[in-house]
């Protein structure tokens, strides 16, 4: 449970991230956009690609 200073910060941030998101995918056309559904679909690829840690001998 949030106290109220808690739920009046979480408040502003969810303002603030959505104000970020709107700039930044504003590009591919917005949160809704299919633009930005493909290049969700891309990075989820790519993030799901398991890193081997460079081999120090090379």
């Amino acid at each position: 449970m949030l106290t109220a200073e808690g739920r009046d910060v979480t408040g502003r941030a969810v303002v603030i991230v959505s104000r970020l998101l709107d700039q930044l995918l504003a590009p591919l056309g917005g949160l809704d956009a299919e633009r930005t559904a493909a290049f969700a679909g891309e990075l989820r690829t790519l993030l799901a690609v398991p890193l081997e840690p460079p081999d120090p001998k090379e």
